[in-house]
């Protein structure tokens, strides 16, 4: 029996150690290559290099991965590259590099995965010429990318099961054209991106595929663009805001198909342009907001039923652009505040093809120091609709309201009104076809 008990006890050491996978690699110095492999099993891979020019492969195929590589050396040039690859199982991979002319690669396969990048920072963002690419195919994905410095790259890839990805870059002083781009790609439903970027010439692009996906994207600094696409959804959300007064900011979302879609801009300084498209949905919603001058706004809801727009600008010479087609049920609403000088509002709700479309509502107020503003209201082809401008300020507004101008009499029951208050030289003119409409015009009241 003893004999048996000791058999068995050191066949299950014997299983224990073959199932042990492990490997540590430390070099120090410069111009050093380790490359670890690792197949089946309790696996675990430690890459640590010091100095610059120093390479990295870690492959781990199978069971209970982790992989960390750890290449820095401050103040130094830098120019180190790491490649983690996991195939299978419990993953989880990180990566962190030191200074200039870096990239980090980590690519991630099945089963629960987790990747970090962090290309961290010494000085004062002197760091520069980054690029961290992070690819994650197959269930219960991860991804953090955190960059320091100038002409910074981040991407990631996700494709399959709870995808959330977050992406932080941070930069000053930039000369560059775009010098920190980040790139998200999601395919699948739940999905969550977070990019946030401080600095200037910043550029973010997202893209999810699926239902009930969220975008975030939060840019602080000069001449920054973020582009976010949404399609097959229901009830995704997009949300981008830049700030900090910046200027020569754009922004733009589109969202295809679905449902309860929602997607605002937020901006705040100068010379900046936000765009907002929602095809082929119902019930979705759209909303921008813009602080300062010489701004545009444009939205977009096209073959959606029971949609939402809402523009609000505060500042002088700015445009705002509403078109909704195929609508009924559908709401249009732009606010032009405080200095209001020179700026223009129009809003279209129309079927070009059908003509058709009932129970839009559409409204246009410019106020406060208000002095030169335009606005025109489209409702082409439509029944029981209303529109309505308000007006209010120094001299000089231009007021315009369309309702079924094509001359068919079945365009009955639209309501038309335009409230011209304060000042001179005011201009407000109706254009109703068909039966039983009303209109008013009220001026310097």
């Amino acid at each position: 029996m003893k004999k048996l008990l000791f058999s068995l006890a050191l066949s299950a050491l014997t299983i224990v150690a073959f199932a042990q996978n492990n490997a540590t690699v430390n070099q120090t110095g410069t111009n050093h290559t380790g490359d670890v492999n690792q197949a089946g099993d309790l696996n675990n891979a430690t890459i640590d290099q010091a100095g610059d020019m120093q390479v990295a492969y870690v492959t781990q195929d199978g069971n209970d991965n982790l992989a960390t590589v750890k290449q820095d050396q401050p103040i130094v040039q830098g120019n180190n590259y790491a490649d983690v690859l996991q195939v299978g199982n419990k993953n989880k991979a990180s990566i962190d590099q030191t200074e200039s002319d870096n990239e980090a690669w980590i690519t991630q396969t099945g089963n629960r995965n987790n990747a970090k990048i962090d290309q961290n920072t010494w000085a004062a963002y002197e760091e520069h010429d980054n690029l961290a690419v992070i690819n994650q195919n197959g269930n219960k994905h991860k991804a953090t990318i955190k960059q320091d410095g100038n002409l910074l790259g981040a991407w990631v890839n996700q494709d399959g099961f709870k995808n959330t990805a977050k992406v932080r870059q941070r930069g000053e002083q930039n000369a560059y054209f775009y010098t920190q781009v980040a790139y998200v790609n999601q395919t699948g439903e739940k999905g969550n991106v977070d990019v946030l970027q401080r600095g200037t010439y910043n550029a973010a692009m997202v893209n999810q595929s699926g239902e009930k996906n969220n975008a975030d994207v939060d840019q602080r600094g000069y001449a920054s663009a973020a582009l976010v696409g949404q399609e097959d959804g229901f009830k995704n959300k997009a949300f981008v805001e830049q700030a900090n007064g910046s200027t020569f900011n754009l922004a733009a979302i589109g969202q295809f198909g679905g449902e309860k879609n929602r997607a605002v801009v937020k901006q705040e300084g100068n010379y900046s342009a936000a765009a907002i498209g929602q095809y082929d949905s119902e019930m979705s919603k759209a909303r921008v907001v813009q602080k300062g001058d010489d701004n545009i706004a444009l939205v977009g809801q096209f073959g959606t039923y029971e949609a939402t727009a809402r523009v609000r600008q505060i500042g002088d010479n700015n445009f705002a652009g509403i078109g909704q087609t195929m609508e009924d049920g559908s709401e249009a609403v732009i606010v032009q505040a405080q200095n209001v000088t020179n700026s223009s509002a129009g809003i279209n709700q129309t079927d070009f093809i059908m003509l058709t479309g009932e129970e839009n509502y559409a409204k246009i107020r410019q106020y406060g120091n208000v002095d030169g503003a335009t606005a025109q209201v489209n409702q082409y082809g439509q029944i029981t609709s209303e529109a309505y401008v308000n007006q209010r300020g120094t001299a000089a507004h231009n007021a315009v309201i369309n309702q079924g101008v094509d001359m068919m009499s079945e365009r009955t029951g639209n309501i038309a009104t335009i409230n011209q208050g304060g000042g001179v030289a005011n201009n407000g003119a109706i254009n109703q076809a068909g039966s039983g409409n009303n209109s008013t015009i009220n001026q310097n009241f």
